[in-house]
């Protein structure tokens, strides 16, 4: 016996496919941060280690670190470009 469940059959599916892909309704509001971005220093559970969500979490620790260092440079560049043109 063969039995055969297409995604059309079910009630609901599409909703239920796009609930799954939204990780707000699965962890809560607390993942995020007032950018929207994530951030779990709020967040009261730990995380699985090579979970999707655990790495995006870590994706966007990087990306944070990442604009603190451009932060860093620009500031650099200007202080060097202030002492070649000579204003202190």
């Amino acid at each position: 016996m063969e039995i055969r469940i297409y995604s059309s059959d079910v009630v609901g599916f599409d909703e239920e496919v796009e609930k799954s892909f939204n990780i707000e309704h699965m962890y809560g509001h607390g993942l995020f941060d007032d950018d929207d971005r994530l951030d779990v220093s709020d967040y009261d559970y730990a995380l699985e280690p090579r979970t999707y969500l655990s790495i995006m979490v870590d994706m966007q620790e990087q990306l944070n670190d990442l604009r603190k260092q451009v932060e860093l440079q620009k500031k650099w560049i200007k202080t060097i470009k202030e002492e070649i043109n000579g204003k202190p």
